[in-house]
């Protein structure tokens, strides 16, 4: 067994030498690369983090005191990113969806601005209504979002009838128009589209419901592809400014006569793919816009 030398004659090889040499220089790679990667994630973060290493000295079976076995252990733990939340919707399945595809207004709602109103387009829809209605009937509107020159209202007539209008900018006015009166009492009255494709101005199939009872039905052959033009906004129980039907302009705004407890729109969840078709379509008629002057 050797001697160890006196301490006057001890010579210590530096660290950084013996570093280098580690696993054929391995260690020290990957000991500058965990500095600079922490270096960077504390920048970000503001919060602290190690990089840790462990080196383990053991002899070697079988062989002489100085025949040594050195591993070694390179430990970084980074600061942990912040981390957002995510937004999702439960749908009618149970299912998560990153877009609400509920909305809900109550009877007493007016002016809703035209970013804040549901996006109907490219897609099939339902528009749902509670309503009252009197012994002696009701009428007038009982949602309108736009105006006649592009816009939807679902609406009762002075016989009890009810009716869905929809304004393809002006140019042309679809009508579906139930064949029997509404009931009274507490009901609900409902407007079904059904979209014939997932695509911009797609037309698509309207039918007219009270409760259970289906009551009216036609088909709108186009639709607006992006967005209505109007800043008349959505009105519940009422149709403020212009407007959608120009069948009650005498009577604007024609509110409701009974009771609008709530109105609830239904939008049917459309696939990353058909959103992306509606977003290069909006992309392509902002530049046409823009190109129009």
């Amino acid at each position: 067994m050797s001697k160890p030398a006196p301490d006057d004659d001890l010579v210590i090889r530096p660290f950084a030498d013996a570093l280098l040499e580690l696993s054929k220089g391995q260690t020290h790679t990957e000991l500058s690369d965990g500095l600079h990667e922490l270096i960077a994630r504390v920048r970000d973060t503001g919060k602290k983090g190690t990089l840790t290493l462990v080196i383990t000295v053991s002899r070697m079976k079988n062989a002489t005191e100085k025949t040594l076995v050195v591993t070694d252990d390179v430990r970084l733990k980074l600061p942990a990113l912040d981390r957002s939340a995510s937004v999702f919707y439960a749908d009618a399945d149970g299912n998560l969806i990153s877009e609400d595809t509920t909305f809900e207004f109550r009877g007493d709602v007016q002016n809703v601005q035209r970013g804040m109103t549901p996006r109907i387009q490219g897609r099939s829809y339902a528009i749902e209504a509670d309503l009252t209605v009197p012994a002696d009937g009701a009428e007038g509107v009982i949602v309108a979002n736009a105006d006649f020159i592009g816009g939807y209202a679902l609406w009762v007539d002075g016989a009890g009838l009810l009716h869905h209008t929809y304004s393809f900018l002006g140019v042309e006015t679809y009508r579906q128009t139930s064949d029997r009166p509404l009931p009274t009492g507490n009901i609900t009255v409902k407007m079904v589209f059904e979209s014939d494709s997932p695509t911009p101005g797609s037309g698509g199939t309207v039918t007219l419901w009270a409760g259970a009872d289906k009551i009216g039905e036609g088909h709108m052959p186009k639709t607006v592809p992006i967005a209505f033009t109007s800043y008349a906004g959505m009105d519940i129980g009422r149709d403020n400014g212009l407007v959608v039907d120009r069948d009650y302009e005498d009577k604007a705004p024609y509110p409701f006569t009974g009771t609008v407890r709530e109105v609830v729109f239904d939008l049917h969840p459309i696939t990353e793919k058909d959103a992306h078709t509606l977003h290069q379509h909006a992309a392509t008629q902002a530049v046409a816009d823009g190109a129009a002057g």
